[in-house]
């Protein structure tokens, strides 16, 4: 495999990844605000875990869900979304769900949110990919090489 199909996968790989997690996380996001107990419920939630100030916390975690998901699913700011994505993933499994590990266990616990967490750990790291946003607002792309014939500028 050349190098150009390489970077290619890579970044098909990476849309794939972001578009799937960063949505899904929008979706929950978005439940929090205006699910069937809104951000009261969520709050609530939250209260009962004894976080601090948990009607700031619900209203932090849940436009951190919903805009940050919104920005690594579409790839606009993506290491920058991606890395509040990942703490408030850490902060979910070791806090709503410490009680255990497996996801189906009752209550759930941390292994979605800690997958999560990793996966938005390694966007940071790897970046958003070619297919993105912030590809085609920031790269330093090499410009296309004139056509044989033309004139040059």
């Amino acid at each position: 495999m050349n190098h150009t199909r390489r970077e290619t996968m890579t970044s098909v790989g990476l849309l794939l990844l972001r578009v799937f997690v960063g949505f899904g996380l929008a979706a929950h996001g978005y439940t929090k605000f205006f699910g069937e107990k809104g951000i009261a419920g969520f709050a609530g939630f939250l209260a009962s875990l004894g976080v601090p100030k948990p009607e700031t916390a619900a209203y932090v975690s849940a436009t951190t869900e919903l805009v940050g998901g919104i920005l690594v699913g579409i790839g606009l700011l993506t290491r920058l979304a991606a890395a509040p994505l990942a703490f408030n993933m850490f902060v979910a499994a070791f806090t709503a769900h410490r009680a255990s590990y497996f996801i189906t266990n009752n209550p759930p616990g941390m292994e979605y949110a800690l997958n999560l967490g990793v996966v938005f750990l390694a966007i940071v790291l790897t970046g958003p990919g070619r297919f993105s946003v912030d590809y085609r607002l920031f790269s330093r792309r090499k410009p296309l090489p004139p056509l044989p014939g033309s004139p040059s500028t």
